[in-house]
Parts: C-alpha cells; sequence; structure tokens
C-alpha cells in the first residue's frame, strides 16, 4: 500500500527463516520501503492487530467500506432449512448439577446445557459437552501443549465440505476444544477471543447445511466477546441472515451439547 509493504512472517523461531526476516528489513530499509510485520500472535488479537495497522497506514477500519468476497455469500441460498421445533420449555435458567459429571454445576440456559461449568471452588470456564467427551477436564488455554492461536496458525485443517459423517464429528470435536481454550484464555488483553475457531465449525456446518447447528456457533461467537474488526462483522452478517430466514440456534444440531434431559428442580 503506497510505500508500505505488509508481510506475515508465520514460521518466525526457526534459524533460517528469521535471517530471511532480518535480510528484508535490511533491503526494505536501503530501497525505503516501509515494512510491516505480522506475526503469528498478532492473529490472536485481531481487533488489536487491526487498529495499529489501520493507524500505521493512516484510515479508519471502522469507517472503511466493507468488501464481501464472492466464495462468501451472506445470504441463504433459495431452499430455505427447516426451522427447527423448540424443545419442551424446561426450568429457568441457571446453574444446576451438571448432568455430565464433568463438573459441579452447568449453565442451563432455558432451552439447553451449555459449555460454562463451575466447579466446587466456584470458577467458571468452557467445557462444551459433546456428546460422549471422555477426555480429562482442562480450563486452560492451550491445545495439545500449544497456545491457542500457534496451533491454529500452524495446523493444516481440511477445506469446508471435505469430511462427512464420522470424521466431520471427530474434526468439530477438536475444533470445540479450541474454542473452549479461546474463551478460557479470554479476557487479558482487552480486546475479546479472536473468530478463527468459530470460523472453522461454523463453515464446515454450513457446507454441510447445518444452518441451526452454524447458527449456534456464531452465536456463541458473538456471546463470547469478539474482539472489534471484520471477523465480529462477518459472524454477525451472517448469523442476522440466517435468524432472518427462521434459523434458531440449535447446539445439538451442532454436536455442541447432547441432547441431555433438563435439570431436576
Amino acid at each position: 500500500m503506497g510505500s508500505s509493504f505488509i508481510e506475515f512472517f508465520g514460521l518466525v523461531g526457526k534459524s533460517d527463516y528469521d535471517a530471511r526476516i532480518r535480510e528484508k528489513r535490511d533491503l526494505a530499509e536501503k530501497c525505503g520501503i516501509d515494512l510491516i510485520e505480522v506475526y503469528p500472535k498478532d492473529m490472536v488479537t485481531w481487533g488489536a492487530t487491526q487498529e495499529w495497522l489501520a493507524a500505521r497506514l493512516g484510515f479508519d477500519v471502522e469507517t472503511r467500506e466493507r468488501q464481501v468476497l464472492p466464495t462468501q455469500p451472506q445470504v441463504l441460498s433459495e431452499a430455505k432449512p427447516a426451522i427447527p421445533e423448540a424443545p419442551p420449555a424446561g426450568p429457568a435458567e441457571g446453574w444446576y448439577a451438571d448432568p455430565t459429571g464433568r463438573e459441579a454445576s452447568r449453565w442451563w440456559d432455558g432451552r439447553y446445557w451449555t459449555h460454562w461449568v463451575t466447579d466446587a471452588a466456584g470458577a467458571t470456564y468452557a467445557d462444551t459437552p459433546d456428546p460422549g467427551r471422555d477426555d480429562q477436564v482442562s480450563r486452560g488455554a492451550e491445545i495439545e501443549g500449544q497456545q491457542t492461536w500457534e496451533f491454529l496458525s500452524t495446523t493444516k485443517f481440511p477445506w469446508p465440505g471435505k469430511l462427512k459423517g464420522a470424521e466431520l464429528v471427530t474434526h468439530l470435536e477438536l475444533v470445540f476444544r479450541c474454542m473452549d481454550a479461546v474463551e478460557n484464555g479470554a479476557g487479558g488483553d482487552g480486546y475479546g477471543t479472536a473468530a478463527a475457531a468459530y470460523f472453522e465449525a461454523a463453515g464446515h456446518l454450513r457446507h454441510a447445511r447445518n444452518h441451526g447447528g452454524e447458527a449456534a456457533v456464531l452465536a456463541r461467537a458473538i456471546e463470547s466477546g469478539l474482539g472489534p474488526g471484520a471477523g465480529r462483522r462477518d459472524i454477525s452478517a451472517r448469523l442476522a441472515a440466517l435468524e432472518g430466514a427462521g434459523v434458531h440456534p440449535n447446539p445439538v444440531e451442532a454436536g455442541m451439547t447432547a441432547d441431555y434431559p433438563p435439570p431436576e428442580v
């Protein structure tokens, strides 16, 4: 952009790659180019990254005209999905004994069991109760020993539409763990959650034409407190399109929770 050049250094930390970064810095300085360096850690706090990039380039990201790629339409096809039936009315929303047995209490929102749990000491964290989940309870912000941003930026995920059946379920369960970790690690920088994991899950559900499940993932993303920027706008727009077509968020259809019985009161 003008005399500025933005480059994403995704493999920082490897000696040969770091040497090339230094070479590029020297070349940019000699040629009078404003080299703007972006790293994987910047993708986690994408809202903050957009703000400093915009300030560096001299434009206001909030007022800049938004462009929608033709490969990412914000409207549904003519074949409208069926409106899911509302579950039977249950007790009022609140904390009740966790039906999965994973924690002391789990939040019931009046229709579904959610991913929010509290332990015996009263600490609250995210723990998605997908059907048959049997891994060890984890309250941290890591996935398979990596920070969530590192895992999401270095793992090659399959394109939406490539997985079906049990493979899709297994992949979504992994992405739900990422969503848990993102939410458990959020809040420290004040910029909210990153959108990558929610986009990943929603994309697969969208290609499977599971619109109730897709809406549930998008609604969870909004609830999580997404950071400012294009990610939040795109998710809000897509969720509005689904709701306008009569689709209700359904975490059971998404696989984020099982059809556990309502709490007993």
